[in-house]
């Protein structure tokens, strides 16, 4: 296993239906077709976003994604064949070792196994490109579909962090997922380029 600390400038991981990329300042409108719906926030800590701070958002992915090493990577999930955007992937380096993944796909993309793919190509990216050792994933308790999804990559459900965040007005309560680089993956990768 490396250090996990490899310098990676531009990034683009290809699945079979999507190209997971770097943001691009074009992208504000499609990240805000989906973000603006109340669905999107459901099960996230956030308080609704408007069309400014999906602008502010871009900004600053946009100026972390110069050269150098990254600490996090926002990338967009655009569709291989129309390029249009329909999501996004993300993921965290926690350490030189750990990193924690996510993703979002908009409402009318669900349910097609799409989160599933950027799942996929993040815990590829993690391991493979970046080599770390162990990755994790973390949901509201009751987003049954991210925990599916959690358990399709082959994670494994370690536990509940209970109420360990204050938003919206009230504690949330997250189950947190992993998997180790040695850890059985279903298999499809993803192609870096």
């Amino acid at each position: 296993m490396g250090a996990g600390n490899e310098e990676i400038d531009a990034v683009r991981l290809e699945t079979d239906r999507l190209i997971l990329r770097d943001v691009v300042p074009g992208d504000v409108d499609g990240f805000h077709a989906y973000m603006a719906d109340p669905a999107y926030i459901r099960h996230l800590p956030l308080d609704p976003i408007d069309r400014v701070e999906v602008q502010a958002m871009v900004d600053r992915v946009l100026l972390r994604q110069g050269p150098g090493p990254r600490g996090r990577y926002f990338l967009a999930a655009v569709e291989r064949g129309s390029g249009r955007l329909i999501g996004e992937a993300i993921f965290k380096r926690l350490s030189d070792v750990e990193g924690e993944i996510g993703w979002a796909v908009a409402g009318p993309d669900q349910r097609q196994g799409l989160a599933t793919e950027i799942g996929r190509a993040l815990a590829n990216f993690g391991f493979g490109d970046l080599r770390l050792h162990r990755l994790i994933a973390r949901s509201e308790i009751g987003n049954h579909a991210s925990e599916r999804i959690m358990a399709k990559l082959g994670m494994v459900r370690e536990g509940v962090l209970r109420e360990h965040l204050f938003a919206r007005g009230r504690w949330w309560a997250s189950a947190q997922w992993s998997m180790l680089a040695s850890d059985p993956h279903p298999p499809a990768p993803a192609k870096c380029g």
